[in-house]
């Protein structure tokens, strides 16, 4: 409940506040694993994104640098990032419109994760490019048509007439 109060109430912008609740989450009982505190303050980090003010976001995003400075609460950040992009893998395969929103919030805290240089630069990428790409498969029918008309236009003599694509994945 204390967790909870901190990441949904007391979190704001300020880099006190900011500072205030990374010191209380890293002074709880980290090393203890009955207790699995990486996996409680991942989940209600994310719940805090997703349910809390639009604003909270990059307010994790610096608690979790923040955490990663601590060597036991450092688990914690690397859980969020892996829980982030597992929900927008999930999002990405099984789409649904009541979800969209929540995607936006977990695109959102991932950006702010890069700008606090918790992700590298090819994670983002790599997930731009997922989200460019999935579910967007070249019918085999239009790739053999577009091979097949290639090589009939390679067998014609140049006539000015600009080269068609071929669709390759």
């Amino acid at each position: 409940a204390y967790l909870r109060h901190l990441l949904m109430t007391r979190l704001s912008l300020s880099n006190s506040s900011c500072s205030f609740v990374a010191k209380q989450i890293a002074r709880m009982p980290w090393h203890d694993p009955s207790q699995q505190c990486g996996a409680l303050v991942c989940r209600l980090m994310l719940k805090a994104a997703r349910k809390g003010r639009y604003k909270t976001i990059q307010s994790i995003a610096i608690v979790a640098s923040n955490l990663r400075t601590q060597r036991a609460a450092g688990e914690a950040t690397v859980r969020l990032v892996d829980a982030v992009l597992e929900e927008l893998c999930w999002a990405l395969e099984s789409p649904n419109f009541r979800d969209q929103q929540r995607t936006i919030t977990y695109a959102r805290l991932l950006g702010e994760l890069y700008c606090s240089s918790q992700v590298s630069a090819q994670v983002i990428l790599k997930q731009l490019y997922d989200f460019i790409n999935l579910g967007h498969e070249i019918p085999e029918s239009l790739r053999e048509a577009s091979k097949k008309l290639a090589a009939e236009r390679a067998q014609e003599p140049e006539s000015g007439t600009s080269q068609l694509p071929v669709y390759n994945s």
